[in-house]
């Protein structure tokens, strides 16, 4: 069972993770319908609070 338990040291650890990573690409703005399947490199927010009521009642 030993097959199963290879540790590395942290340093050595790291290195090799970093090693499978790619470079990140560079952030680029596009429309909203374009970015389906794409990852943010900023948050979104909203201009404005979402609903514009308080919604805690409609649940309870």
């Amino acid at each position: 069972m030993a097959e199963f338990f290879n540790v590395l040291p942290p340093d050595e650890a790291r290195a090799l993770l970093l090693s499978h990573l790619t470079r990140p690409v560079e952030a680029e703005v596009m429309a909203t319908a374009a970015a389906l399947g794409r990852v943010t490199a900023q948050p979104v927010r909203a201009p404005h609070a979402l609903p514009t009521f308080n919604c805690a009642p409609c649940f309870s």
